[in-house]
């Protein structure tokens, strides 16, 4: 069985589903990640997930941050700066949930309440627009759940990090 008719079987609860997903997918230990402190079947993989597509994208983050000395600044001034950044380059809008790359290995389904939570509720996720790509920023387990409920798309914040690029490097 394959992880799409997995995700195809709506008849079920949602969070069977990725309980399902993660045991039959969730195989390794670490991922490759050993202060993960993960447990076989207590994760579901993104496939899509790519150590280096996510390593320029944070070190173009790294380089607008270094211009505006925000790793000198306070807590709070750097809270500032970076909502400053995300608010000037930001859109909202619905985009289609097969467009979007992970920016973690994987999204933990071990604590079956949160996960109840998460899939019977929606939440606006924050995307990275960058390379003609779109980055989950904040929302891997609204996104997961999002696919489990049968969705095509999620609203979410994105933010054009080629713009910032362009106008701070």
């Amino acid at each position: 069985m394959k992880i799409f008719e997995v995700i195809e079987d709506r008849s079920v609860d949602p969070v069977d589903l990725a309980t399902r997903t993660g045991k039959r997918y969730g195989k390794e230990k670490d991922y490759g990640y050993s202060q993960s402190d993960t447990n076989p079947g207590e994760y579901i993989p993104l496939k899509n997930y790519n150590d280096d597509w996510v390593d320029a994208m944070e070190e173009v983050f790294n380089e607008i941050y270094k211009t505006l000395d925000f790793y000198n600044l306070s807590r709070d001034k750097q809270i500032q700066i970076r909502q400053k950044l995300d608010n000037e380059a930001k859109s909202v809008k619905s985009v289609p949930i097969n467009k979007l790359y992970a920016t973690q290995p994987f999204v933990r389904i071990k604590d079956k309440e949160t996960l109840k939570n998460k899939v019977a509720t929606t939440k606006q996720i924050t995307v990275i627009d960058f390379a003609d790509r779109l980055f989950i920023r904040d929302g891997h387990h609204a996104v997961l759940a999002a696919r489990l409920r049968g969705e095509k798309t999620i609203q979410a914040k994105v933010i054009n990090l080629d713009y910032l690029e362009e106008k701070y490097l």
